[in-house]
């Protein structure tokens, strides 16, 4: 309503609404352009029991331009073959291993192991939880694509991200794009 374009919509999905073939129809039937949307889906609920109805989905999804990225990624039990078997586009490292990554050498190793994994399978690898300057240049020098976190910013309501979005640019320090 205000005239801004709305980049992309991230929509945390639930396992039992991924099996749901519903899901297809509802973003079709929503008036948003399908590849607007990203899909997360939390990696300690099941990645690795997806079964046919699962797969299906995010096949569809992906055909649609609809982005699928594993939420909360190095919490869970997935194996690699379960990550083959989904074929995410993202996968969001969990802030508790971004957090530590200035002070514990094991946690910013496991970060980097993750985005190797990301950069051999193709997809890209974000840094949740990032909460400072200093957070966000070792993330990045991890590898990290994008960087999410309240270094960039903070929950806010219509109005102050009305004005937010008319003057985005990168904190300073870090690189723009």
């Amino acid at each position: 309503a205000q005239g801004l374009a709305m980049p992309k919509v991230a929509v945390n999905v639930s396992a039992n609404r991924l099996q749901d073939p519903a899901l297809v129809h509802d973003i079709r039937a929503s008036g948003v352009d399908p590849s607007r949307f990203c899909i997360e889906i939390l990696e300690s609920i099941y990645l690795d029991d997806t079964n046919d109805i699962v797969r299906w989905t995010c096949d569809q999804l992906s055909e649609m331009g609809t982005r699928i990225a594993i939420d909360d990624f190095g919490t869970g039990h997935a194996s690699i073959q379960g990550l083959l078997s989904l074929s995410p586009d993202i996968l969001k490292i969990d802030r508790s291993f971004i957090s530590p990554i200035l002070d514990e050498m094991t946690k910013a190793t496991l970060a980097h192991a993750i985005v190797q994994i990301g950069q051999c399978l193709n997809i890209e690898v974000i840094a949740e939880g990032v909460e400072t300057l200093d957070h966000a240049r070792r993330a990045a020098e991890l590898g990290c694509d994008i960087l999410q976190g309240y270094a960039f910013g903070r929950p806010m309501d219509a109005e102050a991200l009305l004005a937010h979005v008319g003057h985005r640019s990168a904190p300073a320090g870090l690189p723009s794009g």
